[in-house]
């Protein structure tokens, strides 16, 4: 439904609510707010919180704990969009089967951009068959404002999902009807022509006119800020503490910052409820008859009131937000009315982490940089680097996921923080800086910059406390062995990062990634496979999504290599989801895995479907996967008695891989060129002699392509047992 403010929008859900009760069903309504439009998933859960007391908790889907931490832990295993989407599918699917359902979402002009994709969801996945109804209420003009939920509406009226009621005006008639339930002697003429047929701003005219009011001409905030004035000091600040919270609010809300004892402050929100202000939503809490009072209460504070009261607001929230992270956003908007930007900044940082462990990356970014303005605000005092590398490190990690897009020009704002950690003494800070560098870096194919970053983390981290000095040492280890470079280091780095967190007694997910891949490049293949499926597990315990989505690529790649093809595909089913929880619609890496099991498979299209996942991968750039993948369909062509296939894939790997300086992959595509007297590129890196190869020039994997033997033959595609792993 949409329509203008006062029009009956919010009316009209009740009364779809009360429709749906009278036929024996059960309806549950949620709305968002404008202060809270960068809240994650805000309308869902205030909506979810509802409907969860109707089942019992042993019966809820697991994954709803993501959004709803006082349901405890969300479960084992994956905690992408798609588990926690289908969470909720399964939830309403669930109490629709009992009785028809309708759940109303108000004001969905203010709703984020993570709430919008899962209204989306709900909306293909579940329909008037599934005994659930929809129904949603915003302002004509502003839903085109929100780029998100208007791009949710499109569609769905596409698909044909979507039935759209404006609501107009009142006639004449109608208005006259509205006016006589107030007052029959009133002039409903006179009410028409001055509210336009709005039917809050005729009624708000009628109750006015009905208490003596004889003013023609006003407008509805006049009308309304006509109300607010006979009240007494004690009700009126507490309508303005409300008004200022914006959103739905608790007795215990206003008790944290109104400064009247408990019964003061009972008999202000009865005096407000009696006049139709606020009135009462579930057991607990009160919201406003409609925003537009909301409003006109707030702007009845001048401005240095309005800092004050979200300053008072904002400290109560601050004392709360480190142990329940969904108040950080609130705690945003509050802090930065208040002009308070240090505790801006720092709610920007929580709010940000809880939108990356949420998949909200769209959220993220726009808390990163939104603390970012904070911070410039700040000036140049101690906190200045750790705030900012905190911001960055959030940015870099929201941009970055399996659809392989490019990073945002970051590394002078990192470079420049990083440089203020060290001159300032702050190590940890300095570590996480270089280490967001080797990221960039390692993302922008720079190899040599990105080991140079990644050893300087090393480093800064080791005067950092030990929890962060093994945890840096671990990450460096893992860097290196990435970009196939300093392996002895790498292995001194593990072993030094293990002691260490052995004596603390940590299960770090950084250390046993980096093992997975020191024994990968051992040879050590079941080995790998327990360990990077550890850190797997570790990643997702943490809600890391970062760490979560490249452990699963190195799970799919290890795999692909040993021919466990169905496991691989079970992995890369996993990252698909993940890329769709980040809102990405290609996964070129992906799609080149399953593309080479399909050519192991020797299936009659595979030849087609490598090249169009190869296209994909050459359009965004990322060499070392292209050179690597490269690398393994000229193996499989090359088993398969394809000659020409393997020649061309091999020449173009070896082209790409001297370019990148992947010593491995130089040494495969020589291996697998050599047959046909191919020789190597002038701007490589020259051909390898194996003789001198030890374990920590060139892996297991490069030794033996280059001593002559050929990759073994991948079976065909089975559902091979996944070795045992600690998960």
């Amino acid at each position: 439904m949409t329509g203008e403010p006062g029009i009956g929008k919010s009316h009209m859900l009740t009364r779809v609510g009360e429709r749906m009760i009278a036929a024996g069903g059960q309806a549950f309504v949620a709305r968002a707010f404008e202060a809270e439009v960068a809240r994650s998933y805000g309308i869902w859960i205030d909506l979810l919180r509802v409907t969860v007391r109707t089942q019992s908790r042993e019966e809820l889907p697991p994954k709803l704990g993501l959004l709803l931490p006082e349901l405890g832990a969300a479960g084992d295993g994956p905690g992408d969009r798609a588990q926690l989407f289908e969470a909720v599918v399964d939830l309403l699917r669930d109490i629709a089967s009992e009785r028809p359902t309708a759940i109303m979402l108000d004001d969905i002009q203010w709703i984020d951009e993570a709430s919008s994709s899962l209204l989306h969801y709900v909306a293909r996945h579940m329909d008037a068959a599934d005994g659930l109804l929809i129904a949603c209420a915003t302002r004509a003009g502003e839903i085109d404002d929100n780029a998100a939920a208007s791009r949710v509406l499109r569609s769905l009226d596409r698909d044909r999902r979507l039935r759209t009621i404006e609501l107009a005006t009142l006639n004449a008639a109608e208005t006259a009807e509205l006016v006589r339930q107030v007052d029959s002697v009133l002039d409903a003429t006179r009410i028409f022509v001055e509210s336009n047929g709005n039917p809050l701003f005729a009624l708000e005219l009628a109750r006015s006119y009905r208490q003596g009011g004889a003013d023609g001409g006003r407008t509805i905030d006049a009308v309304i800020a006509g109300h607010l004035a006979p009240l007494t000091d004690q009700v009126r600040e507490t309508l303005i503490w409300a008004a200022a919270h914006g959103r739905v609010f608790t007795p215990d809300d206003l008790a944290r910052v109104v400064p009247l004892d408990v019964a003061e402050l009972l008999m202000a929100l009865g005096e407000l409820e009696r006049r139709g202000l606020v009135r009462p939503v579930g057991n607990d809490a009160y919201d406003f008859t409609h925003d537009l009072v909301r409003q006109a209460a707030y702007r009845t504070l001048s401005q240095p009131r309005r800092r004050l009261v979200h300053r008072h607001i904002a400290q109560g929230l601050n004392a709360l937000a480190g142990t329940n992270a969904a108040l950080a956003a609130a705690l945003v908007h509050h802090a930065a009315l208040a002009g308070e930007d240090e505790m801006a900044a720092r709610a920007c940082i929580l709010a940000g982490e809880q939108a990356l462990r949420l998949f909200a990356n769209s959220e993220a970014v726009g808390f990163a940089e939104q603390g970012l303005r904070h911070v410039e605000r700040l000036g140049h005092g101690p906190a200045e680097p750790e705030l900012r590398i905190a911001l960055l490190r959030i940015r870099v990690l929201a941009a970055t996921g399996p659809g392989l897009r490019s990073l945002p020009s970051l590394s002078e704002a990192i470079t420049e923080a990083t440089n203020a950690a060290e001159e300032q003494g702050l190590q940890a800070a300095a570590a996480t800086g270089h280490y967001l560098l080797s990221v960039v870096h390692q993302e922008a194919g720079d190899v040599q910059r990105a080991e140079s970053s990644t050893l300087r983390a090393a480093e800064a981290g080791r005067a950092a406390d030990n929890k962060t000095r093994a945890r840096q040492l671990a990450n460096t280890a893992r860097c290196l062995l990435e970009l196939e470079t300093e392996i002895a280091r790498s292995r001194e780095l593990i072993d030094e990062a293990g002691g260490i967190a052995d004596s603390l007694g940590l299960d770090l997910c950084e250390l046993h990634w980096a093992r997975g891949l020191l024994k990968r490049w051992d040879g050590r293949e079941e080995e790998a496979l327990s360990s990077l499926s550890r850190a797997l597990a570790l990643a997702r315990r943490d809600q890391d999504r970062w760490r979560e989505y490249k452990c699963l690529t190195w799970l799919a790649m290890l795999e692909q290599e040993m021919g466990r093809y169905a496991d691989m595909q079970a992995h890369c089913e996993e990252l698909r989801t993940v890329a769709a929880r980040l809102q990405e619609d290609e996964t070129p890496f992906v799609e080149t895995l399953q593309a080479l099991a399909t050519l192991a498979s020797a299936e009659r299209s595979a030849n087609a479907v490598l090249a169009k996942a190869l296209a994909r991968l050459r359009a965004v750039d990322d060499k070392s996967y292209l050179a690597y993948a490269l690398n393994r369909a000229a193996g499989l062509y090359r088993q398969t008695d394809c000659a020409e296939e393997a020649r061309h894939c091999a020449a173009e790997a070896l082209t790409i891989a001297s370019i990148m300086h992947r010593r491995n992959e130089i040494a495969i595509a020589q291996a697998m060129l050599a047959p046909f007297g191919a020789e190597a590129p002038a701007q490589g890196a020259g051909r390898f002699d194996p003789a001198p190869c030890g374990p920590d020039d060139l892996s297991a994997r490069a030794r033996s392509a280059l001593c002559g033997f050929a990759e073994p033959p991948p079976a065909i595609p089975t559902a091979a047992p996944t070795p045992d792993g600690q998960m």
